[in-house]
């Protein structure tokens, strides 16, 4: 194994270390369990996205398809949860799979859902509006096989199988003389500007860490240098960061900047990093986190409007992809990791709670194509596949993230960034945290240690102005952003009572509104938000367009949740959405907990400066209507 020349100042816990509990273990649990573990989700998830090699018919329309993902994602997802249980019934099944998908490959190594191995590149807009209805010019071949490629390297770490890292290095030398062939690089090839097919830059650095292999790490070096043009092309990735210029900058429009496959790319700027030493690859990656978190974070903490950075930091009516929101969490722990640097870990737990759980249907079995600000989060069925859709297959990554960030291990201690309900074992410390933030942002963490003195850093986030921390009798009050530092005696025991800052915040919209109205300027981002479809599936994610908002209004947040008014909790449509604002009247907001269906209830009192009362149930955004609804006034965030 290739060593890192930039290692990480906190490591990730092992997946086996963390034990997810109260509401989000529950969800995560009932979630693996209906879409991984049960021979019902390997007969038709897995099957179904298995046979996307069997059909190959990505390829067969005008424009290319995308059902290829679906296998890689699944496994992805799979071998994850498998380390992270420990289920020796789910690795069987796991490796099987990956021997059984090696079975369609093609002697020259080709494994993918296009019958035409070189169909690589964006179809032409003029042959397939007429057909599409808009200039589409998709071509997702390079992406399916970057998720095939990667769900093959994860099988073989999980089991160590060199038949199954045979396969993927067959494929990766395949790409590359495809490549050559073709006299082509990455950026040339598939849709959105090349960003898709670009993505495959951090499997192909795990592939040269394994094999030493330099041409894998060519062919890295090469595309990074395809985001340092000197003709700007977009999406010059590297350049436009270390030139600290907003996305919303680079180019005219805004319908190319895809953010879920942009940030896939940033997760392979940051392993170049790690891998090469080359310290423009991390400014590289942090401006552009730190731009993305200035421009395009929106209310409901994700980034991006509808997995497209188009100042969506201006967007009232926000709208986020899953898929945007796990990829989001994924840099934003990597950056940590490299940095320490908290600000990573105070969009991750914001962006964890909010809209990632606010994806995670109650049911287990499905999740949401994206979550809104209002009236009912989307659904969606993908190509006429019933069982896979690309953001329900990643969401099991997004747990197994917090799972890996909630305790880390630096060289001077210990560090707890989370403060959700969980167990963590490992080596030398046993740690139980109870109580979250759902419960008045109070918790009891209890440490078990074997060895010599020891660090426990807490993470103290920047939202919470008022903390309280009570340690073998002694209280101490740490500022916010602070990482607060205990010594832990050799074989010894800690209880450290946590009470962090509940004020309920209410929070203005204050930026300047890009009106959207059907017919006039925008009205693209309308059709995307309302999510007009005639599939009788989507039907029940459409919102209508009285749920949007165009004049500002304010959001509650308590400690890092944001709250909303829900139809289940027994708030009417009226109160919902017709209601009056309270922005810029500087209302003060008092919470009262009751006992509901929600994970957090309240009975809030919006108290103006003039004197005016306003009261209202609020819940926690996440469980406000995480299902599948006929309703479409289910829920809003806006008071």
């Amino acid at each position: 194994m290739i060593e890192y020349k930039a290692k990480n100042i906190r490591e990730f816990s092992e997946l086996n270390y963390t034990r997810l509990l109260g509401y989000q273990g529950k969800l995560a649990d009932k979630f693996f369990e209906n879409r991984i573990f049960t021979q019902e989700a390997k007969d038709t998830a897995f099957a179904e996205a298995e046979s996307a090699f069997r059909t190959q018919n990505d390829d067969e329309t005008i424009v290319g398809y995308w059902r290829g993902e679906f296998w890689g994602k699944w496994i992805i997802s799979a071998c994850r949860v498998c380390k992270y249980s420990g289920n020796g019934e789910l690795k069987k099944f796991l490796h099987e799979a990956a021997l059984n998908l090696l079975t369609f490959q093609r002697e020259d190594g080709y494994l993918g859902t296009y019958r035409d191995a070189d169909r690589i590149f964006a179809a032409d807009k003029a042959v397939t509006a007429p057909v599409m209805g808009w200039g589409c010019d998709w071509c997702w071949n390079i992406w399916c096989r970057k998720y095939t490629f990667w769900g093959l390297l994860e099988a073989y770490d999980l089991t160590g199988d060199p038949a199954i890292l045979n396969g993927a290095v067959k494929m990766a030398d395949h790409l590359i003389g495809q490549l050559k062939k073709l006299h082509v690089t990455l950026r040339d090839t598939g849709t959105f500007s090349g960003l898709p097919s670009c993505s495959i830059m951090k499997p192909m650095l795990v592939l040269y860490r394994i094999t030493g292999e330099q041409k894998y790490l060519d062919l890295c070096l090469e595309t990074a240098d395809n985001w340092e043009r000197e003709d700007g092309g977009v999406p010059n990735l590297i350049k436009n960061s270390l030139e600290n210029r907003p996305v919303h900058t680079w180019r005219e429009g805004d319908n190319w900047a895809k953010a879920y496959e942009m940030m896939s790319c940033v997760d392979g700027i940051i392993e170049l990093y790690r891998v090469t030493g080359v310290e423009k690859y991390l400014t590289a990656a942090q401006n552009l986190w730190q731009n993305l978190f200035d421009y395009e974070q929106n209310v409901l903490f994700s980034v991006g409007y509808n997995d497209l950075f188009a100042q969506g930091g201006q967007e009232i009516n926000a709208i986020t992809e899953p898929c945007d929101v796990v990829h989001w969490l994924r840099i934003s722990s990597e950056l940590y990791a490299l940095t320490g640097e908290n600000k990573y870990l105070d969009a991750f737990e914001r962006a964890y709670l909010n809209p990632f759980l606010a994806s995670v249907f109650t049911d287990g079995k499905w999740g949401s194509r994206g979550v809104r600000s209002a009236g009912r989060h989307t659904v969606a069925r993908q190509m006429d596949y019933i069982y896979n859709h690309c953001c329900v297959n990643n969401l099991p990554r997004g747990f197994m993230n917090a799972a890996q960030v909630s305790v880390m291990r630096g060289d001077d201690g210990l560090y707890v960034n989370l403060y959700t309900d969980f167990d963590y074992r490992d080596e030398k410390d046993t740690l139980t945290l109870r109580g979250s933030y759902t419960e008045n942002c109070r918790t009891t963490l209890t440490l078990t240690h074997k060895g010599e003195e020891e660090k426990l850093f807490l993470r103290i986030p920047a939202w919470s102005k008022k903390n309280t921390i009570i340690c073998n009798g002694v209280e101490y009050h740490p500022e916010a952003g602070e990482r607060f530092c205990l010594t832990v005696p050799e074989d010894g025991q800690l209880t450290v009572e946590i009470a962090l800052d509940n004020t309920p915040v209410v929070r203005e919209f204050d930026k300047p509104i890009i009106k959207r109205i059907p017919g006039e300027n925008g009205e693209w981002k309308i059709k995307r938000w309302m999510n007009l479809d005639n599939r009788p599936f989507q039907k029940k994610g459409e919102a209508p367009l009285d749920a949007m908002v165009f004049e500002p209004k304010c959001t509650i947040l308590m400690g890092p949740m944001l709250l909303a008014r829900a139809n289940r909790i027994g708030c009417t449509k009226e109160e919902m959405f017709d209601s009056p604002s309270v922005w810029g009247k500087k209302a003060e907001c008092a919470l009262a907990e009751r006992d509901g269906i929600g994970q957090s209830e309240f009975v809030a009192t919006l108290t103006t400066e003039t004197g005016e009362k306003v009261e209202t149930k609020l819940c926690d955004y996440a469980s406000a209507a995480n299902f599948i609804s006929d309703n479409p006034y289910e829920f809003s965030i806006w008071l």
